[in-house]
């Protein structure tokens, strides 16, 4: 994997998780130092980023973490229940056992979190919840659709 598919990865993850928020100035300077490499990796990862919706290049201003607007919000949760449900009925087509006990635990466990107000466990069980139904669907574009969805959406503020 070459130098700027990484500071992507990187920098996608970043903004996936909640270390950069959305609104907030990504700096090239600041992101070549801290991945050690040229800016020319950073300007490129910005590039693929804006293509992906997961950052806005803005003329003689720089470049911001997307923020999605309320209706923008909307349609993403609409998509990703629609292409969610698609994946769930695939993997519900394939029966696996495994793919359906770990689904069974990953509710107790949210269940489980709610109970106890124990947020980091609510999201790892919601993670593994839908991981689960993704890769159980054994459909690879759906997969790449739905990552690139779920990308652009600021999930982790909406989990718990």
């Amino acid at each position: 994997m070459g130098i700027t598919a990484q500071v992507t990865n990187a920098i996608r993850e970043s903004i996936v998780t909640g270390d950069y928020e959305p609104g907030q100035k990504l700096s090239e300077t600041v992101l070549s130092e801290y991945y050690k490499v040229s800016r020319t990796p950073i300007r490129e990862a910005f590039k693929q980023l804006e293509r992906e919706g997961l950052v806005e290049i803005i003329p003689r201003v720089g470049t911001c973490v997307t923020k999605p607007t309320e209706k923008e919000l909307d349609e993403l949760f609409t998509l990703k229940e629609v292409m969610e449900g698609l994946a769930a009925g695939l993997l519900a087509e394939s029966g696996s056992a495994e793919d359906i006990n770990n689904l069974k635990q990953a509710v107790s466990d949210m269940e489980i979190a709610i109970q106890t107000s124990d947020k980091k466990l609510y999201v790892e069980a919601n993670d593994v919840f839908h991981s689960v139904i993704q890769e159980g669907a054994n459909n690879s574009k759906l997969s790449y659709m739905l990552n690139l969805l779920l990308n652009q959406i600021p999930y982790r503020q909406y989990v718990f």
